[in-house]
């Protein structure tokens, strides 16, 4: 059984100062490849599991703490998983009520098919660090990439508007604020995802099985197979 997310180690990762600086991936032919190549396979390989959802990088020791999930319900579970079972829970109360979270390089990485309420929280999850949220929403077409450091949001790009906040350096080139083609947009507010943190997300990482949770409800009549 997987272990329920503990602190990260105390060695802090330096982010890559550019995208050529990223740890490269392997390719079908076994050489690098570039970021942009790299996280246009990701996108490809997560939909439908995020193609409404979230997904946020954070160091906070308190992940579990932060996020209203139910300590107890946790379970060794997949992405895949934990969106089909988020599809029952949006038809039942409107959100996908699942979290999965994993680690990776010394982040935890927060997965939220169908919701997002780290994303709400990246504030909170910055605390003491940074945190950086990626928000995807293909159905009524809304993207939204979040920046926050020591306790408070810096900035928010959304699709095709300009950034609020002051704009991490590392994002001069990728244009975000421009009303780019949807899948260009979130590759490469991957690339600067992986520019801020250091960390390489890949389709390996995503398919396997971390540790799920389930987010309580509002209501009070609950039926016995919700979950």
């Amino acid at each position: 059984m997987k272990r329920v997310p503990g602190p990260p180690p105390s060695r802090r990762r330096s982010p890559a100062p550019d995208a050529a600086a990223a740890a490269p991936g392997p390719s079908r032919e076994g050489g690098p490849i570039e970021p942009d190549e790299h996280y246009r396979r990701v996108v490809q390989s997560i939909d439908p599991s995020l193609a409404d959802g979230t997904i946020t990088w954070c160091r906070a020791a308190n992940v579990t703490a932060v996020l209203p999930i139910v300590p107890d319900s946790a379970v060794p579970q997949t992405l895949s998983d934990a969106f089909d079972l988020s599809i029952h829970q949006v038809a039942m109360t409107g959100r996908g009520r699942t979290v999965v979270i994993g680690e990776l390089d010394g982040w935890f990485l927060v997965l939220e098919p169908n919701d997002w309420n780290s994303a709400d929280r990246i504030a909170e999850l910055s605390r003491g660090g940074e945190a950086v949220s990626l928000v995807i929403g293909d159905t009524l077409r809304h993207y939204h990439f979040y920046v926050a450091r020591d306790g408070e949001q810096v900035c928010r790009f959304r699709w095709g508007d300009a950034p609020e906040g002051e704009p991490p350096s590392l994002a001069g080139d990728l244009a975000l604020e421009t009303p780019l083609d949807f899948d260009v947009w979130k590759t490469r507010a991957f690339v600067l995802a992986e520019r801020l943190t250091g960390v390489r997300v890949t389709t390996e990482w995503l398919a396997a099985e971390h540790t799920g949770y389930r987010v309580p409800t509002r209501f009070t009549i609950r039926r016995e197979d919700d979950w």
